[in-house]
């Protein structure tokens, strides 16, 4: 029985609402519905069609889209969100049986938030009076303070008067609006600022700060969707309309002096100063030129953001941050397959009126346990082709099942529920992420089940398999899976071996400076040979003469005690205890294979390097993966593959790899593998190894053009993979202690292939 910790994360569902262009109608009817819903406010508004659409919806992991188009939707988006569409007509529901109202039909309505706030919290008569809506908008305006304000005018017909509750609930005032002083904005609690009512705020970091002035004609839409998606991120923000600026400049003030704070005792934050799509970089130019000096330190920003933008070595433009309204944590029970149950956390705001239909909302999942078997997988990867896994590990029919940044999202209906989980297959998760690229499917190859098997043999990857790393040992097992026999002083004199062959030589003290090594710089035999037994490795026996056939063979010593069978002539016959006959040593289980067991040595080495550097628990591995087509022939294989997973996300990075052990790779295989990598997004890392010392001339310039090519590559070879730790061999780096994959592939780039990469030494 293992312990597996459940963290929860309750939010609102996150809605994007997909307009046309320019069309005012359709936006102002998703501000209203936003400001009806919990966590309307970091919902995006989305222009269909548009460049930006992908991006905007790739940044905020929405979990359904509402059509407002009046069209259906397209690829690609029709095929991401094909069951989580809300159209226009379905926005409300069934009406109600008592009071024939009806209600939308968006995930968790602000009547109950309300209702709450208004028996719990607005008792204080003072707080009250701080709400307020505004009246008396001239219809220039319009746009502007629905985008600013939030409002109720363009509800669907049959909605309910969400207006007059609010007012009622909340005690708010009207205030009118007004284009001449704009001093008591920031004093007053607006509808869209209520849909954010004890949600926290979190992560959402990037280029662009966590306050800003955004400045924009305050009547074109293309401003007013980029404003309220920048606010939608979780920034504090201030639409200043161009014309308009001298009436907006206390408001202005407000958030370049709350921008003003320190992140830490070297680094200070500042407010952005950003313009809009309408405005030119003269223009904001002019305006910036004529602020007062007392307003406080700002950056001048003329670029617009770029939502979802992924790119190596850049940490995006702006990012949204996470919203949580509730959070809870639980520990559950796996034995085999299967774990205990789980009580989901609920939002605050439910009471005896609730039904089952009225409100849903989501709740993040992330499953860690550090102590599990590498067989299986509690948290799975945000990529394609796991939704089905996703839906399996939660179990019960609680509602939507999907894959998030930060990890499995349930959408929930009904109270008090229970969640019933089970891991996954770590295979199952390579399998399809390799499936859902190629179109083809994944089956274990037989060197990658010869390899996963020794490594259950040996205990764990990270440790039990450092005994593969010494040279002289691989040739020890490379020469009894050939059928050899070998004494304890003949694989004592191979390990000791410092004549250097073509490829190398055994020992190297620069090389096993952490790892069976004496102070002497001489190799641990003892150490090293009671490993090999004890890890059985190795099988103990003698050769004995047979006395009636004179057959002369080895027995494994459980055949032998004072007696042994002739295995020829089955004559039974005493052990000759006089004579001086030494211990010999056959390879065991899967070592007698030929070849090391298919070269499975090579890929474990790899897969151990890799793991030590990431050095994460939740980390998972894979050995070898045939791709066959649908006549059952090999298309493609794979002898290694690596999952890092990022701490408290869904996020990741993927390695595929191909191991040799002293022959050379050839151009053809590592296409295959290259093309594979074409069909994974984001971009793997490629990586080779090899047991030699170094790679040929030839090897050099195929992976020398690969790099060239835009691939991620990590040519491994066996300085690399024998050491335990890479510092001595990063010493001369910038980053001598590789500590990600990023680094591991700049270094053994720029020093196996001599190719300079984002990393060059010292």
């Amino acid at each position: 029985m293992e312990s597996i910790i459940v963290r929860q994360r309750l939010r609102p569902l996150r809605y994007a609402f997909l307009v046309p262009p320019d069309d005012s109608a359709a936006f102002l009817k998703a501000v209203c519905l936003n400001t009806a819903v919990w966590g309307g406010i970091y919902n995006p508004i989305v222009v269909i069609p548009s460049d930006e659409a992908g991006g905007v919806l790739s940044a905020f992991d929405v979990d359904r889209v509402v059509n407002l188009t009046g069209k259906p939707l397209r690829d690609p988006l029709s095929v991401e969100f094909e069951h989580r569409t809300v159209e226009e007509a379905d926005l409300l529901q069934r009406p109600d049986f008592h009071t024939r109202t009806r209600s939308l039909s968006l995930g968790f309505g602000m009547g109950a938030v309300l209702r709450y706030v208004a028996e719990s919290e607005l008792r204080d008569a003072s707080w009250r009076s701080r709400v307020a809506l505004i009246k008396d908008v001239p219809d220039e305006w319009r746009l502007y303070c629905a985008a600013s304000f939030g409002g109720f005018a363009e509800l669907p017909k049959y909605a309910g008067e969400v207006a007059a509750s609010f007012k009622s609930l909340t005690g708010a005032q009207d205030v009118a609006f007004s284009t001449n002083d704009d001093a008591a904005y920031g004093e007053w609690v607006f509808p869209i600022f209520l849909t954010r009512h004890r949600l926290r705020r979190f992560g959402g970091v990037a280029n662009f700060s966590s306050h800003l002035v955004y400045f924009g004609d305050h009547a074109n839409i293309t401003d007013l969707v980029e404003f309220w998606n920048i606010r939608a991120t979780g920034r504090e923000t201030w639409f200043v309309p161009i014309n308009h600026v001298h009436n907006h400049l206390k408001m202005a003030t407000r958030i370049i002096r709350a921008g003003k704070y320190a992140i830490n005792p070297q680094v200070e934050n500042s407010a952005d100063i950003q313009k809009g799509a309408s405005v030119s970089e003269e223009r904001l130019q002019q305006i910036v030129a004529t602020l007062p000096p007392e307003i406080g330190p700002f950056t001048v920003r003329t670029w617009r953001p770029r939502f979802g933008l992924k790119a190596e070595y850049y940490v995006g433009d702006i990012h949204a941050a996470d919203i949580e309204g509730a959070a809870g944590e639980e520990i559950s029970f796996l034995t085999g397959d299967r774990m205990t149950p789980i009580k989901l956390v609920e939002p605050p705001y439910l009471d005896e009126s609730y039904r089952f239909d009225d409100h849903m909302w989501a709740v993040e999942l992330q499953l860690s346990n550090p102590y599990s078997s590498d067989e299986l997988m509690c948290r799975l990867p945000n990529a394609h082709g796991l939704s089905r896994l996703a839906r399996e590990v939660i179990m019960g029919g609680l509602g939507e099942v999907r894959l998030g940044r930060n990890g499995i999202v349930l959408v929930v209906e009904r109270q008090r529920s229970n969640a019933y989980l089970a891991p996954v297959k770590t295979f199952d998760v390579f399998k399809a992420m390799l499936e859902e690229a190629t179109g083809l499917k994944a089956f274990p190859s037989q060197a990658g089940i010869y390899a996963d098997r020794i490594i259950h043999k040996m205990g764990r990857l990270d440790y039990d398999c450092r005994i593969f790393k010494v040279r002289g040992v691989r040739e020890i097992i490379g020469r009894l899976s050939a059928g050899d026999t070998l004494t304890r002083g003949n694989m004592c004199d191979i390990v000791k071996a410092t004549t250097p062959d073509r490829f190398g030589q055994n020992w190297d003290p620069a090389i096993y400076e952490h790892i069976y090594r004496q102070r002497n710089g001489s190799p641990h035999f003892s150490a090293i040979f009671s490993e090999m037994l004890d890890k059985r490795v190795i099988r103990p026996g003698m050769f004995f003469e047979c006395n009636n056939c004179h057959a002369d063979t080895w027995y494994h010593v459980s055949e032998f005690a004072e007696d042994y069978t002739c295995r020829f002539c089955f004559e039974r016959q005493r052990v000759n205890f006089a004579s001086k006959t030494e211990w010999n040593y056959k390879a065991d289980g899967l070592f007698q294979v030929a070849d090391s067991a298919q070269g499975s040595i090579a890929a474990i080495l790899a897969l151990w390097r890799l793991n030590e550097v990431s050095h994460h628990l939740d980390d998972r591995f894979c050995t070898g993966i045939e791709l066959r087509r649908p006549d059952n022939n090999v298309a493609a294989e794979v002898d290694f593959c690596f999952l890092k997973l990022f701490l408290l996300t869904a996020e990741y990075e993927l390695v595929i790899g191909e191991a040799k052990g002293f022959e050379d790779y050839d151009a053809d295989k590592l296409h295959r593998l290259l093309e594979l990598a074409d069909g994974l997004s984001p971009q793997p890392y490629v990586a080779t190894a090899t047991l030699k010392d170094r790679y040929s001339e030839g090897e050099q310039e195929l992976l020398r053009d690969i790099v060239k090519r835009g691939y991620k590559l990590i040519p491994l070879t066996r300085l690399e993979l024998d050491p335990y730790y890479t510092a001595t061999r990063f010493a001369q780096m910038r980053n001598p202690h590789a500590v990600s994959l990023r680094d591991l592939s700049d270094n053994c780039v720029f020093l196996n292939i001599h190719q300079r990469g984002a990393n060059p030494p010292i």
